[in-house]
């Protein structure tokens, strides 16, 4: 019941609602008017556009509810079994239901322009996105933990920018002579977000998965691993204070 008390009151928040949903989606129909139609760029802005609002929920927004509720959580555990792992599980629970509201809307917007059909490669391409939601869910719940509200505040813009810039193929938009560019995109492929497109690419081109599937698969692990760790460490050291 609690769970979906919160789902409720998420979906009520102006902020959710704009920054996730509304200004991806407008970027998506407004990219849908300057491209051709049914070409294979199609998926690409709709994965851009997913991962925009998934992004921005899950690393941003997430991260200061969580911030918003530790002492609930604190409390909680001082009076209960309820652990930290817990917490972030029932909370990732509730990210994963709002990721998939973020896709199904982009998704609406794909069909009724007739831009996207459902086919296997659109199923796969929801699997990865409602992974990097995972992803993404967990770093924001460990940013909420380990931040001072005042410190979450300040860096709201720069994790914005930072997503986007990670999320971001710029490799399939723009030349990458520009030197910073180059630095940009071998920065994302040590995320999995990058290998997400090169999947997609896979489908389009009619290749092997397996690679890029592999790579992503191994960037989700490892570069998740040091969150896990932190979170594990904040529950054994039980520096969360109720008051």
């Amino acid at each position: 019941m609690i769970k979906w008390l919160q789902l409720k009151h998420i979906l009520r928040n102006p902020r959710f609602l704009l920054f996730t949903i509304v200004i991806p989606g407008a970027w998506y129909v407004l990219m849908l008017n300057m491209i051709p139609s049914h070409t294979d760029i199609n998926y690409v802005i709709f994965l851009i556009a997913c991962l925009w609002g998934i992004g921005g929920n899950s690393v941003v927004t997430f991260g200061k509810r969580i911030n918003s509720g530790r002492q609930y959580y604190a409390l909680k555990d001082k009076t209960s079994f309820y652990s930290l792992g817990n917490y972030l599980v029932d909370q990732v629970f509730l990210q994963v239901l709002l990721n998939l509201l973020i896709i199904a809307f982009n998704l609406v917007i794909g069909f009724v322009s007739s831009r996207l059909t459902f086919d296997y490669k659109l199923i796969i391409c929801v699997l990865l996105l409602s992974l990097a939601g995972l992803y993404t869910s967990v770093i924001g719940f460990t940013l909420g933990i380990l931040l001072q509200a005042e410190t979450l505040d300040a860096l709201d813009f720069p994790l914005m920018l930072i997503m986007m810039m990670l999320v971001s193929p710029f490799n399939s938009f723009m030349s990458t002579n520009n030197d910073f560019l180059k630095l940009v995109i071998n920065i994302q492929k040590f995320f999995p977000f990058h290998y997400i497109y090169n999947a997609l690419n896979d489908l389009l081109t009619k290749q092997s998965l397996v690679n890029d599937l592999g790579l992503l698969c191994l960037t989700f692990v490892v570069t998740l691993i040091p969150w896990l760790i932190i979170i594990w460490w904040k529950d054994k050291k039980g520096e969360l204070n109720a008051f």
